[in-house]
């Protein structure tokens, strides 16, 4: 609601419902990162829309109506946060726009102007803030030419482009005349591989240096897809996160939470939601991925096949492992028969437990050492709701059983001789998170 227009057309803007979302996104510490879509109903020049809300996918009927009303956003920003903060902040234009048709209702060419004047809008309130785009789907980056002609004709146009973002799934990126293999799944290097695909595309056009951001990522495109609420997903995030490490400026998984109408909402908690976390509050393994990758430090020590080792700066160590196991060649190549609500683990490759040894010489001091682990047995909230029953309608009981029951179990002890040894064994889809703290 943050444009209509009187009755002579005289332009409207409200940032009533914007100011509550950013005020309350600061407050936590969270940097808006601005995606500047879909276009408000009485600027579209058309009627095109996506998704059960029917986000609006047509480009202006007007563009300076438009880009008036961006500059009035931005300096409503830098009048109520102040220029400093927003600096800090990104301006994305559009939401893959690559997808004619789907999300976005003009061509290609309309889409490079318009990028250029939204960009140009924001430039002209205030030159430092960061503009980029253009949230492209990564079907183009294997299929066509996209990405490279919309960084030529910025380059030839003299367009700002402060960054480069696009989105990234496991499903097959089809060619245009391979509609069947639009379920094949990737194998787990094929996220490295597109972000080295587009990095090279970007050398070649002489933006080397932009920085790449992943402004979406999961496992599946498709918030139906009943592997996001399992086990699996735990690890698939930490390995993610490791093997593109350097290779971007940030990963955006998608989404936060199962809270999320682009359709309608099932009946069942755990109905393969894109969301860290399900509609009931409910944390999944990808949401404790996440909270055990930020219990790592600041400096990498070692790094390898399934595991990671790091360290702050009053000597403390954490060690994480976790044991990878990808979508067997049946549910890669499209069959999904062995997938139901209830049993979802049939359709991964078959391997047994995974086992590490941590070996430490040379402490000295006391540390105590935390061990964090999630498994099917240890914390998976999916896990934990199948062997309840896998109810479809949730008790307030069962409910809060469920809450208490997600999560890393831990262990601790304390670690006083000078040489140390660990043996981890992990089960497929297991996490163990080993942290060592310097005891006073």
């Amino acid at each position: 609601m943050v444009y209509s227009e009187k009755e002579d057309g005289t332009p409207i803007y409200n940032w009533s419902y914007v100011d509550k979302l950013y005020d309350f996104l600061l407050e936590q510490g969270v940097k808006p990162f601005v995606e500047l879509s879909f276009m408000p109903s009485q600027l579209a020049r058309s009627k095109e829309t996506i998704f059960w809300w029917r986000g609006n996918i047509s480009p202006p009927a007007d563009q300076t109506k438009w880009d008036a009303l961006v500059r009035e956003f931005v300096r409503h920003c830098l009048n109520r946060y102040g220029a400093k903060e927003v600096e800090s902040w990104y301006f994305e234009v559009w939401n893959e726009p690559d997808l004619s048709g789907v999300c976005w209702a003009g061509s290609k060419e309309e889409y490079f102007a318009f990028y250029a004047s939204t960009v140009r809008a924001i430039k002209s309130v205030w030159p430092q803030l960061r503009t980029g785009g253009p949230a492209m789907g990564y079907g183009s980056l294997w299929n066509d030419p996209w990405a490279d002609e919309f960084m030529d004709y910025c380059r030839e146009q003299e367009v700002p482009l402060d960054f480069f973002s696009f989105h990234i799934y496991s499903e097959y990126p089809r060619l245009k005349e391979e509609r069947e293999h639009l379920t094949k799944i990737m194998p787990p290097s094929f996220y490295r591989e597109s972000i080295d695909r587009l990095r090279e595309k970007m050398k070649a056009a002489a933006y080397g240096d932009v920085e790449l951001h992943i402004t979406e990522w999961n496992f599946s495109m498709y918030d139906r897809n009943l592997l996001h609420d399992t086990m699996f997903m735990a690890p698939f995030v930490i390995y993610h996160a490791m093997n593109t490490l350097g290779a971007v400026k940030a990963l955006a998984f998608w989404s936060f939470t199962d809270v999320f109408e682009e359709s309608t909402v099932p009946t069942s908690p755990f109905y393969g939601g894109f969301g860290l976390i399900n509609r009931d509050g409910l944390k999944k393994p990808s949401y404790y991925a996440l909270e055990l990758l930020q219990k790592l430090g600041d400096e990498l020590l070692v790094q390898g096949d399934g595991y990671v080792g790091t360290r702050t700066r009053d000597g403390s160590m954490q060690f994480l492992f976790y044991h990878y196991v990808h979508v067997d060649p049946l549910f890669s190549s499209g069959d999904w028969s062995e997938l139901s609500s209830t049993n979802r683990y049939d359709v991964f490759e078959e391997k047994g437990n995974r086992n590490f040894e941590l070996s430490l010489s040379r402490l000295t001091g006391t540390f105590k050492c935390t061990s964090y682990r999630l498994d099917r047995q240890h914390g998976s909230v999916f896990d934990e709701w199948i062997r309840m029953g896998a109810p479809e309608f949730l008790s307030e009981e069962e409910l809060a059983y469920l809450h208490k029951r997600s999560g890393p179990v831990i262990r601790t002890e304390l670690l006083r001789q000078d040489r140390w040894r660990k043996e981890i064994d992990l089960p497929p889809h297991g996490v163990m998170l080993l942290t060592l703290d310097r005891q006073y």
